[in-house]
């Protein structure tokens, strides 16, 4: 199953965005939707491959050593379920900083 708005790891992500200045809060726009920007009409208007997209922060069975990893055609960003709000709020910001491009999600110096 996917995680509910109820959730820990989904208060956190809110309260991580929430924390993040300007330029961090349009890195993680970018980096789940492919736009630095938020649509004219806010999130409700979000374009995804099929039109209109919610904006989904979806569950994976990841190890938690795994950075976030996003799919901007549909405005997912895939979570594992951090231990905690620090763990995720630095995951969160090392995966923006790489922008997604070039690694396989791990957060480990081997690969």
């Amino acid at each position: 199953g996917g995680y509910s708005s109820s959730d820990k790891q989904v208060r956190w992500f809110w309260e991580v965005v929430h924390s993040f200045n300007l330029d961090q809060r349009a890195a993680l726009l970018h980096f789940v939707t492919g736009s630095r920007n938020p649509p004219v009409g806010g999130f409700a208007r979000l374009q995804g491959f099929n039109g209109d997209q919610k904006f989904t922060i979806s569950k994976i069975s990841a190890s938690i050593n795994s950075l976030p990893s996003a799919h901007a055609c549909i405005c997912t960003i895939d979570l594992p379920e951090y231990s905690s709000k620090e763990m995720l709020r630095e995951r969160i910001v090392k995966a923006i900083a790489l922008g997604g491009i070039g690694f396989n999600g791990r957060d480990d110096e081997d690969n």
